[in-house]
């Protein structure tokens, strides 16, 4: 788990005489960014930020509607019950590992164009034509919108997410209640809890709330609650809403036939049950703003990554993209990259919509992977290297835990590379194995084309200037 937090490694100091450097390397550029008081970033964000980001961005019912159609297509009702329930065990079991760590200091954009066009469809079924490019432009114009906040008022993220949350709680009251009070005929447990088991894409993005470690007022301590508190909050949630959603969907194989079921389900569902525009435009509105507020929080979240991995001289052009901008206390440099990889993933769209949907798949297995290396890393080293913790650590149970949460990862990692549909075609096929070896494959150039004579690990010794 690459961030700015604190952890207990060796200082860069001592590895350079161990290791050869160039006279003006990564690590001497980054030093002297980082030194400089104006690029410290500021103690902005608290646990309720956090917390209320994760629940929106990774833990949320809202993960499971961006993913309806994936499971509808997989295994129907069962894939949300079953997979979910597994997949939140595995979730809660790496937010510890993962929050262990981060105590010791170790497509969002799509879904707002998706969800506006899902209405737009139900709302003008005859006048409007449905183009990929709109989607497109809505992606482009939130982004705008993003970058402002985030560049010339960091700040608002706090309040933002707190309103993202709210809305979270209000929605799945209001959905749950529409749908159970609306829907005439229900499905059967036989069909919601006896279909072949499945897997579910939710609580991804588990480490978001170590991305702002930096500027977080108690980072040993908020970080590692916001992980487990927020998996344990939407396992509390968002099974409910799943049962919900499965009694109430309908036959399966009907609502994937709607105009509207590749890009939301959900709307279709609210629609059968209430035979009400309104309603459903009400419901989905709610959702929209959610999913706003998410990809203005994860353009800044990723922005701390770049930003992180600038300062440990592991990518190209380190000194800009470390660099922190002493006006508005923000990483005006890696915002903008960060803006510009959403754009230009989300270009695919237009030209092919299944490449697009193969590189989402892609994100959730090279998530899972991410996650997976680092408490492997743990494991083995927790006791040959004698690692300190900080003030939250699992204490004995640690290990155990450790190792269910890597061995379950690893599962769904291969389950959501398997093929989801047989015969396989290039319409159909699973293209998540695909694009996680391409990365690996690119990661592996970066690193013998760059990273080899730059990267020499995570800098400890200039980042002791954050500590208040």
């Amino acid at each position: 788990m690459s961030n700015s937090s604190e952890m207990n490694l060796p200082s860069r100091q001592n590895k350079k005489t161990a290791l050869p450097m160039e006279p003006e390397d990564a690590a001497s550029v980054t030093d002297k960014v980082l030194t400089a008081p104006d690029q410290i970033l500021h103690k902005r964000y608290n646990f309720t930020t956090l917390f209320a980001m994760f629940l929106s961005v990774s833990a949320g019912w809202e993960c499971i509607i961006s993913n309806l159609f994936q499971n509808l297509v997989t295994g129907g009702p069962t894939a949300l019950v079953w997979g979910f329930l597994f997949s939140a065990a595995a979730a809660q079991a790496m937010a510890f590992s993962l929050a262990e760590l981060a105590s010791s200091g170790s497509n969002p954009l799509g879904n707002v164009g998706m969800q506006i066009q899902s209405m737009a469809i139900i709302a003008y079924p005859t006048t409007y034509e449905p183009e990929r490019w709109h989607v497109f432009a809505i992606l482009l114009f939130t982004m705008i919108i993003a970058l402002c906040i985030n560049i010339f008022r960091p700040r608002m993220l706090h309040y933002l997410s707190v309103i993202a949350m709210t809305f979270h709680f209000l929605g799945f009251f209001a959905i749950t209640i529409v749908l159970l009070s609306t829907t005439k005929e229900k499905n059967s447990a036989k069909m919601v809890f006896a279909q072949p088991l499945n897997n579910s894409a939710a609580f991804m993005s588990i480490d978001n709330p170590a991305r702002f470690t930096e500027e977080t007022q108690n980072p040993r301590m908020d970080v590692p609650r916001a992980m487990v508190w927020g998996v344990a909050g939407g396992t509390v949630l968002t099974f409910p809403f799943i049962l919900v959603i499965a009694f109430c969907m309908g036959d399966p194989t009907a609502l994937l036939d709607s105009p509207i079921a590749r890009i939301n389900p959900l709307a279709q569902i609210l629609l059968n049950s209430t035979g009400s525009m309104a309603a459903v435009m009400a419901l989905c509105s709610m959702i929209v703003i959610i999913a706003f507020v998410v990809a203005i929080d994860q353009t800044g979240a990723i922005s701390r990554l770049i930003m992180a991995q600038a300062r440990d001289g592991a990518i190209p052009f380190a000194k800009t993209f470390a660099r922190i901008s002493p006006r508005w206390n923000t990483p005006i440099p890696a915002l903008l990259l960060s803006a510009a990889i959403q754009v230009v993933l989300s270009t695919v769209y237009i030209a092919n919509e299944i490449a697009y949907f193969g590189i989402s798949s892609g994100t959730i297995t090279l998530q899972a992977l991410s996650y997976c290396i680092p408490v492997a890393l743990h494991i083995w080293a927790r006791k040959r290297h004698g690692m300190e913790y900080g003030p939250w650590n699992m204490g004995r149970y640690g290990r155990l835990v450790n190792i269910f949460s890597v061995l379950s990862y690893a599962f769904l990692f291969v389950i959501m590379c398997i093929p989801q549909q047989y015969p396989v075609t290039t319409l159909n096929m699973n293209y998540a194995s695909v694009i996680t070896g391409g990365v690996v494959i690119l990661a592996i150039i970066l690193f013998y084309t760059w990273g080899r004579k730059h990267y020499f690990g995570h800098i400890i010794d200039v980042l002791d200037a954050t500590r208040e």
